[in-house]
C-alpha cells in the first residue's frame, strides 16, 4: 500500500496530465460514437410492435410522421372539447389533431 501510494503522490502531475489527455481523446472521439434514434431496431421480428409497426407504414405510407399521441378526457362538452382541441393544436411540432366529437 505504502508503494502505491507513494507512486501516486510522488507522480500526480504525471497522472494529472494523463488523465486529462484521455478526456481531451475521449471528448474528440465521441463526436464521432452514432446515436440510434430508432428504438424499434432493438425489437425481435416477431414482436407485436414491429408487426404493427409494418402494418401502418403499409397502410399510411405518405405519413412522415414518427410519433403519435393520444390524450383522452372525460366528461368534457362540446365548448371545452373545441378549446382543448384549439390548445393542443397551437402546440410547436403538432400537425393534426383529431377527436371523436360525439
Amino acid at each position: 500500500m505504502n508503494r502505491i501510494a507513494g507512486f501516486l503522490t510522488n507522480r500526480r502531475r504525471l497522472l494529472l496530465l494523463l488523465t486529462l489527455a484521455l478526456a481531451i481523446i475521449c471528448g474528440v472521439l465521441s463526436v464521432f460514437v452514432p446515436i440510434n434514434k430508432d428504438r424499434t431496431k432493438y425489437l425481435s421480428d416477431s414482436s407485436e410492435m414491429k408487426k404493427g409497426l409494418a402494418v401502418m407504414r403499409a397502410e399510411f405510407p405518405e405519413a412522415e410522421e414518427k410519433a403519435a399521441i393520444r390524450v383522452m378526457f372525460d366528461d368534457l362538452d362540446s365548448a371545452q372539447k373545441q378549446a382543448v382541441r384549439s390548445q393542443l393544436r397551437k402546440i410547436p411540432g403538432v400537425s393534426s389533431v383529431l377527436y371523436d366529437s360525439s
